[in-house]
């Protein structure tokens, strides 16, 4: 009896520290998550406390200015916000605190309800904390003004609803609300700074916790597997067991068993030099399923590894060949078929579609409709792996593109597919550019159509790159492959940087004034990527470029599609003092309606409809319609495409501020439209 109880209290000793570990382990994600998301909330409540001051500033403005009523409302629904998050802290610092008053509080100032919970534990339990105390700090600070500005606005409305003349005052007015908007600016940003400071430093901190761990996790582990691997080596079998085991896992999948990608390249390297000494024919498919994300995001990973499990078991099931199945790594498998002709190899992949159609799905009582979509290219002769592996990846992504859930065959001649491997064939291309400064500035002016800026100069700053030889080279011909590669981040990085030296540059000419703004486009897929406002603001500390010279250009088709993501990215650097143009805009009319929620400052008119305007009274309708929605909106237009003194003469009748086109000038490289100068006067002295 004395020998199993020693056994047990061994395995226990050897368990313990593992469930401790995992245990902890599981605790401190779960904490992480839930600090993470209560920073975030107030990161995103600081937002609209922020905005609903500066609505606020900007209503009763308007109301002095105007005395309607309308604008008064607004006011006060604005001022409501920062109020009632106000509010709820004052409940917070209650000794007890008001809970109930808390949340009422927050839900007043716009906050999500699900977060509520969250923000209210991290202000109790840290508000003592060095950067959460000194955003609470820079917080209390705009009380007494924010009372200042609920009193004025109060006085205002007083005034003019007794006596509506008043307005005349509105000077007088607008004297103290820009003292209280200049006084509430410095707290409102280093609340922001110190939330976005605090915000970071949680981050890090969690992160090395859980790193140290899984160091923590790895350790044990590590140590348990030499603790084992010692006594195995004990005996000669299981050590050939333990090095069969190794090998196998090396070659396959842990998840589905099947080989992996390593193993299945291999295997394809050695079918492909075969032809090179013996006639043959061999085939290879990419499969990637349709609707693995779906399944993914609704039901979580176990759903998404079950899955994968059953796709793999069917595929085998269904492939019957003796052709090699592998997972390549994701949602993508891999067939290599030797010795297969093109007719035998177009019906196989045909009949494993079908079988992925068939299958339904089913976790936890939800049914999913599965399919997959296969690239399949045959082979007759040696040639090199990479390229054969990147025509069925080509092939597959085209089976995609053309509505998934069918086979792709790839021909040499196919031009489509030619033209896809072609864009990838750009994407080196392109990182060399980068790398090896290639890439090149353009100016094209953009001329106000009334005489009120004689002596200023607009320009939009145009991406040219010049090939190995020195040719310049369009846009139209690597940015389809730098979109879809997912390069643009890098470009525009690049841009915004060269950019902003060379107007920096300028910026010590003898006439400064006659460079006053430049306009820089700007990619859909910047959206996306939270470093780049932080870039930005870098390259304007480093280059002291004025934010107000520069204009950003959104397209309306990227503006629309990531509008949430879009709306966060023009805030932020519109806090810097940059100003947004929303470039090719009417090519929808469904922009219109999003257009409200888009803060950008210009409206370009996208010149299909300038081009026309002399000859189509749908163009020019649609311009001044245009022009009029923007002039109510309070926003500047641009017309595209001028190239005729004609439509020129037009679009100062309609009341468009801004034109460009060849009619006022082509694009020239920025050097050229704005030389080093040396300082004249200086010289002449």
């Amino acid at each position: 009896m004395m020998a199993p109880a020693r056994g047990k209290n061994r395995l226990l000793r050897l368990v313990l520290p593992f469930v401790a570990v995992v245990i902890f382990q599981a605790f401190l994600a779960g904490l992480s998550l839930e600090m993470l998301s209560s920073v975030r909330a107030y990161v995103g409540g600081e937002g609209l406390w922020s905005k609903g001051q500066k609505d606020a500033i900007h209503f009763i403005s308007l109301y002095s200015e105007t005395g309607d009523e309308r604008f008064f409302d607004q006011f006060k629904k604005a001022i409501a916000i920062p109020l009632s998050d106000r509010a709820a802290r004052y409940a917070l610092e209650q000794r007890p605190p008001d809970l109930d008053a808390a949340r009422d509080g927050l839900l007043g100032g716009g906050n999500h309800p699900g977060d509520i919970p969250g923000m209210i534990r991290l202000f109790r339990y840290f508000q003592h904390s060095p950067y959460m105390a000194e955003a609470i700090g820079h917080w209390r600070g705009t009380d007494p003004i924010l009372d200042q500005l609920a009193s004025l606005g109060d006085a205002i409305h007083g005034e003019l609803s007794g006596a509506p003349d008043v307005v005349g005052r509105a000077a007088v007015h607008k004297e103290r609300i820009d003292s209280i908007d200049l006084r509430l600016a410095p707290f409102a940003n280093a609340f922001s700074e110190s939330l976005g400071e605090g915000s970071r430093f949680i981050k890090s901190a969690l992160t090395v916790a859980n790193l140290l761990t899984v160091i923590s996790l790895v350790s044990l582990i590590v140590w348990h597997e030499r603790k084992m691997l010692k006594r195995q080596l004990r005996f000669d079998i299981a050590e050939r067991e333990f090095v069969a085991r190794l090998s196998w896992q090396a070659s396959h999948d842990a998840l589905t068993g099947l080989v992996n990608r390593r193993e299945f390249e291999t295997r394809l390297g050695n079918a492909l030099d075969s032809l090179s000494h013996k006639p043959s024919e061999h085939s290879l498919m990419f499969l990637d399923l349709d609707q693995f994300k779906v399944v993914n995001d609704t039901c979580g990973h176990a759903a998404g590894d079950q899955l994968l499990k059953q796709m793999s078991d069917l595929l085998q099931e269904n492939l019957r060949t003796g052709g090699i199945l592998a997972r390549l790594g994701g949602d993508e498998f891999g067939v290599l078929l030797e010795d297969c002709d093109a007719n035998s190899a177009a019906g196989i992949a045909e009949r494993l579609r079908l079988a992925v159609q068939e299958l339904r799905f089913i976790w936890n009582g939800c049914v999913f409709n599965v399919s997959v979509s296969i690239g399949l290219v045959h082979v007759a002769e040696a040639g090199a792996i990479e390229e054969t592996l990147q025509a069925a990846d080509m092939a597959c992504y085209m089976a995609k593109e053309k509505g998934r859930n069918r086979v792709q065959v790839y021909y040499p001649s196919d031009s489509e597919l030619v033209q896809r491997v072609g864009e990838m064939a750009w994407v080196q291309r392109i990182r060399n550019g980068l790398d090896e400064q290639r890439f090149c500035l353009f100016t094209q002016e953009i001329r106000a159509l009334n005489s009120d800026e004689p002596h200023h100069s607009h320009v939009e700053l145009l991406l040219r790159l010049r090939d190995e030889g020195g040719k310049l080279i369009q846009p139209g011909s690597f940015m389809p492959a730098a979109e879809r590669y997912g390069l643009m981040p890098l470009i525009d990085r690049w841009v915004i940087r060269n950019a902003f030296a060379l107007i920096a540059s300028r910026l010590g000419s003898s006439e400064p004034a006659r460079l006053s703004s430049c306009a820089i486009n700007l990619s859909g897929a910047t959206f996306g990527d939270n470093d780049f406002v932080d870039y930005v603001r870098r390259q304007f500390k480093i280059h002291r470029v004025p934010p107000g010279m520069i204009c950003f250009e959104i397209t309306e088709t990227s503006a629309i599609t990531n509008l949430p993501s879009a709306k966060r990215f023009i805030q932020a650097l519109k806090k810097l003092g940059c100003r947004f143009s929303l470039d090719d805009f009417g090519t929808g009319m469904s922009s219109f309606s999003y257009l409200k929620h888009l803060p950008v400052d210009i409206i370009k008119i996208d010149g299909g409809f300038v081009t026309e305007m002399l000859n189509s009274k749908i163009d020019r309708a649609m311009v001044e319609m245009i022009v009029h929605l923007a002039r109510v909106m309070g926003k500047s237009t641009v017309a595209e495409f001028v190239e005729s003194e004609e439509v020129l003469a037009a679009l100062r009748g309609i009341g468009v501020d801004y034109a460009q086109g060849y009619a006022i000038g082509k694009p020239v490289p920025f050097e050229s439209a704005y030389p080093l100068i040396a300082d004249t006067r200086r010289e002449v002295a």
